[in-house]
């Protein structure tokens, strides 16, 4: 049996969830942007797909600790926005992703040629 609590705690999951994907989706821009800024153009081709999947996820997991609501130390209101939240993290993730593809790939020729 469904208790009115048990309704009122699923719907409110999901809203939840329902903010959550529109967030996410109002920045895919974002991220194909930041992409686009941080990876060379033949980078960008080659990885881009899976570079967009792994910062999705990383937007995901960011938007569980957002705070709309944080205050300095004084206690004062110091509203951030999404964008500026995510963004150094974002980056910071597609050059380390670039780093290693690019390590395994080379690794991969030198194995190749090497028998």
């Amino acid at each position: 049996m469904i208790t009115m609590e048990k309704s009122r705690a699923f719907a409110m999951e999901f809203a939840l969830t329902l903010r959550r994907d529109e967030i996410i989706l109002r920045h895919i821009g974002f991220l194909i942007f930041r992409i686009h800024k941080v990876a060379f153009p033949a980078l960008v081709h080659r990885f881009g797909k899976d570079l967009l999947e792994e910062t999705i996820l990383i937007i995901y997991t960011k938007i569980k600790t957002y705070d709309l609501d944080y205050r300095d130390k004084k206690g004062n209101p110091k509203p951030v926005k999404f964008v500026s939240y995510i963004r150094k993290r974002i980056d910071g993730f597609i050059i380390d992703f670039l780093k290693k593809e690019l390590k395994t790939s080379r690794l991969r020729k030198v194995l190749q040629n090497n028998p």
